[in-house]
């Protein structure tokens, strides 16, 4: 198999994700995985962008982003083929900010609040909009967002980005748990602008609104935006 570095479990748990990404993806595609952990969703970008895409793997974790995602890549035969990003995707430039860890779980370390209560330390690492970090690109296909409850700051620092390229798909994955009031309020702000849909474990896109999510927080929900 490809995509050998991923336990069994999380490419279950993740599978509706992977097929629609896998759908949009083709060939010379360019991407942007804000949250890149351990590199399964980069690994994935990778393979079906080929050669002639590029894809970015943001990971402010520097014990995932010098180690196991840079590792996981060169496994895989990709290390070379992507850019991996060591810095926080926010609302901020030329900043550094405190990144908190969570020991024995990478993945939910994080910049919000909430994660204080349970850190085991945090870091300072320097902050980058996605705006800064795609200025120069000539477009961008997808960007995919599991910032473990900052994803209303990663998309406010994206609005031109978005702007520029009316056709990208952006994908969140919402952690209603981890900080209600700013996930709730970002979720609000979607759905005046534009429809809602999430991705269903069995990789359809399904029309969704603020009202049904918030009734299942504890449910995984990721959203597919696209004009």
């Amino acid at each position: 198999m490809l995509i050998r570095a991923v336990n069994r479990a999380y490419r279950r748990y993740m599978k509706g994700e992977k097929l629609v990404s896998a759908r949009h993806l083709q060939p010379g595609k360019r991407c942007v995985k804000v949250g890149a952990n351990y590199g399964y969703y980069t690994l994935l970008m990778t393979a079906t962008c080929g050669s002639e895409g590029r894809v970015v793997a943001c990971e402010p974790n520097p014990i995932l982003a010098e180690t196991y995602l840079p590792q996981n890549l060169a496994l895989n035969g990709f290390y070379h083929g992507v850019e991996i990003c060591p810095k926080v995707i926010g609302n901020l430039d030329d900043q550094t900010v405190d990144f908190v860890l969570q020991e024995g779980d990478f993945a939910t370390s994080s910049l919000e609040r909430w994660a204080y209560a349970h850190r085991s330390g945090n870091v300072q690492v320097p902050a980058i909009t996605l705006d800064r970090l795609c200025a120069g690109w000539p477009r961008v296909d997808l960007v995919k967002i599991d910032a473990e409850g900052a994803e209303a700051l990663v998309w406010e620092g994206m609005q031109k980005t978005w702007r520029r390229f009316p056709n990208a798909a952006v994908v969140f994955e919402l952690h209603l748990q981890r900080d209600p009031p700013q996930t709730i309020g970002l979720l609000h702000r979607l759905e005046r602008d534009y429809a809602l849909r999430a991705i269903s474990y069995e990789g359809e896109i399904e029309t969704t609104d603020a009202a049904a999510i918030q009734t299942r927080p504890q449910e995984h929900w990721t959203l597919w935006l696209q004009r």
